[in-house]
């Protein structure tokens, strides 16, 4: 069984250059995969559990986010 733990964070930023009076409006997303960083922490590896932690991964944020969009 491979373990889940994905945070994806999308928030607006707004930086603001107070020399020049000038900003700019994006966002910024934040993806933490932190079980396959304890993995990758590990002595002793298990490489396809690794990887298959990230196309498990992968596929959920493609799933989710991505594929809705790609379709329209």
């Amino acid at each position: 069984m491979v373990p889940k733990c994905l945070c994806f964070d999308v928030y607006p930023i707004n930086p603001f250059d107070f020399r020049s009076s000038t900003g700019e409006v994006a966002q910024e997303a934040n993806l933490k995969m932190s079980g396959i960083l304890s993995q990758l922490q590990e002595q002793t590896i298990d490489e396809n559990l690794v990887l298959k932690m990230l196309e498990e991964n992968l596929k959920l944020i493609w799933d989710q986010c991505l594929h809705d969009g790609y379709s329209s």
